[in-house]
């Protein structure tokens, strides 16, 4: 059964490594970073759809 998982700061260390693992397993993350420069790091996993909003 895969998940729906909200992960804040995807970027940097734990919050990107346990991106990398749930998209890996299949789950969908929905994550946020301070730049969308992250975002486009974590592209090679899997097919991320980014939704970057800049505040």
């Amino acid at each position: 059964m895969t998940k729906l998982i909200l992960i804040t700061g995807i970027s940097k260390a734990l919050g990107y490594a346990m991106t990398q693992g749930f998209i890996q397993q299949g789950h969908t993350v929905i994550g946020c970073a301070r730049s969308s420069d992250a975002i486009t790091k974590i592209r090679h996993i899997s097919l991320v759809r980014p939704m970057i909003s800049h505040l």
